[in-house]
């Protein structure tokens, strides 16, 4: 099954039955795929290249992977160990995802959807303002760099107050990105980069300032 069977531009599939078919997609291929392990090592080599290349530093915002999600958590681990970044967690708050920030000691406590948090009683919070960057998963995303996510909401919130300058990394496989472009609302926020297995995808900008939606093209793929 190729990206090519999800038709985003078939006006009677709506967010939630895009999201439906990307995660069917993604499951086939975190069971059926022979590559995924490999593809798996070259996408976190590719975030890793990415943020050296961005000269990454202080803290920055990651995810414990559930599911078809890619884990990238032995470039974390290259990174902190390095002293190069400092890694924080979410955790549900409410409506929002509160950080904590996180190390290989960390005292993680599983949520109700068993998604692993650390506990905020041993973590130090971590505030918006002390982000350089977060990398996010997504259920999708698109060409443009826009995300399509679990459906809760959590990271248009938390994003909604991330600060103009701040990075916004999406990862994902190939498998969950759209050739069309997926439908998007006001509050949804685009990523500056997207990163797979295979490519690099950055969203255009001018002047420093991401261009609107219907603006945004991709800017190449480059091969870290």
């Amino acid at each position: 099954m190729n990206s090519k069977n999800v038709k985003v531009s078939d006006g009677s599939l709506h967010k939630s039955n895009l999201r439906l078919a990307f995660r069917e997609k993604a499951n086939q291929h975190l069971l059926h795929s022979p590559q995924r392990s490999a593809q798996q090592t070259a996408l976190a080599h590719r975030v890793k290249s990415l943020l050296t290349d961005l000269r990454a530093t202080g803290i920055w915002g990651s995810f414990q992977p559930i599911g078809a999600e890619p884990d990238i958590r032995p470039i974390m681990r290259d990174l902190e160990r390095d002293a190069v970044i400092s890694w924080a967690y979410p955790r549900v708050e409410g409506d929002s995802l509160t950080f904590y920030l996180v190390t290989d000691s960390t005292t993680m406590i599983a949520n109700r959807w068993g998604i692993l948090e650390p506990d905020p009683l041993l973590s130090p919070r971590v505030e918006a303002d002390a982000f350089q960057g977060l990398i996010i998963p997504g259920v999708a995303f698109d060409l443009h760099c826009q995300r399509l996510g679990r459906g809760r909401g959590f990271y248009d919130r938390t994003l909604a107050h991330f600060k103009l300058g701040k990075v916004k990394i999406g990862v994902a496989f190939e498998t969950q990105i759209s050739v069309e472009p997926l439908p998007t609302e006001s509050f949804d926020v685009a990523m500056d980069w997207v990163v797979t297995e295979s490519r690099v995808l950055q969203r255009a900008v001018t002047l420093g300032h991401a261009h609107d939606a219907n603006d945004e093209i991709e800017t190449g793929r480059k091969n870290l």
